[in-house]
């Protein structure tokens, strides 16, 4: 069993969408390509009446400032479920992302449904994610 990164607690698995996830109270670990698979099973299942209100919401979001988006790479430092090297943290937007290169990404708690919830409402929300983190697969 795998423990969670900030307590060192053995974290729970559970399916979520079709993708079984490791869970702790602290927030996730996703093996490399869940995330992107999480994302697609989402992309799947939203019609087209539910993309046609996320763009009509999206012509009246507030635009951020650049500098507003937050994007970078800094060091956190939690250590990787499955090999303990410390992670590297990613951020893109407001959306933070420790993820180690050779195993997958760790979620706080929330971060995954805010990616779902910026996706639902930004289709190009995941590109840039895959972008940011193109090197990684995840």
């Amino acid at each position: 069993m795998r423990r969670c990164p900030m307590s060192g607690e053995e974290m729970t698995q559970e399916v979520f969408h079709t993708v079984t996830i490791d869970r702790s109270p602290y927030g996730v670990w996703l093996d490399k390509g869940e995330l992107f698979r999480i994302a697609e099973d989402l992309r799947d299942e939203t019609d087209w009446k539910d993309y046609a209100i996320a763009i009509f919401h999206s012509w009246f979001a507030p635009q951020a400032r650049p500098e507003e988006h937050g994007m970078g790479t800094e060091e956190r430092g939690l250590p990787c479920p499955l090999c303990s090297e410390p992670m590297h943290r990613d951020t893109y937007r407001d959306t933070y992302i420790d993820r180690c290169d050779k195993h997958g990404v760790w979620l706080d708690a929330g971060e995954l449904e805010l990616i779902l919830q910026r996706l639902r409402h930004d289709r190009d929300f995941l590109r840039g994610i895959r972008l940011r983190l193109s090197e990684v697969e995840l």
